[in-house]
């Protein structure tokens, strides 16, 4: 064999080797990148605020002043002298005001009629109430038949309430358990009805918070009608 034919058969023996070195090399790497793949990248989380969280208590508006019911709109207001009432009536016809001590005087409210009611004295209370396009003279003679059944009436004219300066028809009513004694107003849109209710035998000053109270009856505004 000659020299060239071995240099041949060498250089093809050597590149045979290296061939085969580099496809080993290219399996081992392919084999590899199979086994350990690389990891997906996780998705983001964002957080989203929470729009529709509740307001807090100094976020909600608070009326000033009490919403108009069946018994019209009655405020409030603490004094050292008791407890301030401002009544508009139903309409807003007529409002007034009166100052109880609600520690001897239970106040009530029902369809227009307002009632301060003695904590010490059954059957003692005060009511008033305002008739819509009354007139006095014409409702006294039979004003108190829905209150009472009446064996003594007595119809006296125009006279102030206990303490005020304030005057309406006076009527009275007594039966043996208890009397009634009412003065009705008139008003630009009918009359004010103020009616003491008191059991036998016993007279306002007896009871010193309902006298102070009716005393302090003052009216504020009268319209001729809704609104006006």
């Amino acid at each position: 064999m000659s020299k060239t034919v071995k240099k041949i058969l060498i250089f093809l023996a050597i590149l045979i080797v290296i061939v085969i070195a580099v496809v080993l090399i290219q399996i081992l790497l392919t084999s590899k990148q199979a086994g350990d793949p690389s990891p997906s990248p996780s998705a983001s989380v964002s957080a989203t605020p929470d729009e529709t969280a509740s307001a807090s208590p100094s976020d909600i508006a608070t009326p000033s002043t009490p919403a108009p019911t069946d018994s019209g709109t009655i405020e409030k207001v603490y004094t050292i002298d008791g407890t301030q009432f401002t009544i508009t009536v139903p309409g807003e016809f007529l409002t007034f005001s009166i100052v109880a001590d609600e520690t001897a005087l239970t106040f009530g409210a029902e369809r227009g009629v307002y009632t301060f009611s003695s904590n010490e004295i059954t059957d003692m209370l005060l009511m008033m109430t305002f008739i819509v396009d009354g007139k006095a003279t014409s409702l006294a003679p039979s004003f108190l038949d829905a209150y009472m059944n009446y064996t003594s009436f007595e119809q006296s004219g125009l006279s102030a309430i206990s303490g005020t300066d304030i005057a309406g028809e006076m009527i009275v009513a007594a039966n043996d358990e208890v009397t009634m004694t009412a003065w009705l107003v008139d008003m630009q849109s009918g009359v004010l009805a103020v009616v003491i209710q008191s059991p036998d035998a016993v007279q306002l000053s007896d009871l010193p918070a309902l006298e102070k109270a009716v005393a302090s009856i003052k009216i504020i505004a009268q319209s001729y009608g809704y609104g006006s």
